[in-house]
Formats: C-alpha cells, structure tokens, sequence
C-alpha cells in the first residue's frame, strides 16, 4: 500500500507518468479493479486494505479533479 500511496503525486498526476508506459487511467483502472477483488475475498479478513484501498480512490478523485481545474 505504502508503494501505491506513493504514486500520486499532490497535483493528481502519478510519479513517472512522463516515463511510464502505462497511461493514468490505466493505473486508476488497475486501482479500482484492485479494490473490487478485495471484494470478493471472503476467507480472509481484508477490511483494512479495502478501507485503505478506498480512501487511496477517492484521494486520487479529489487529485484528479483539482488538477483538471
């Protein structure tokens, strides 16, 4: 997680973006299908990781839409 926290950037953008051959909606997308796998796991109890997972979203949300501001 502390990888992923890293990522983005304070103007929504991700590190390495300009050298990345992954595009920012690829790395949003790879996010959010992270987050509904965790869905699915029911053997484990993984409510830290989706609350971690989903506070990441909605921070690169709010990142996404200050930079397109």
């Amino acid at each position: 997680m502390s990888w992923l926290q890293s990522q983005v950037q304070l103007d929504g953008t991700l590190a390495n973006e300009g050298t990345s051959i992954a595009t920012a909606l690829q790395a949003m997308g790879q996010l959010v299908d992270a987050s509904e796998r965790l869905l699915k796991i029911t053997s484990a109890d993984v409510a830290s990781y989706r609350v971690e997972v989903d506070r990441l979203l909605q921070e690169a949300e709010a990142r996404w839409f200050i930079a397109q501001a």
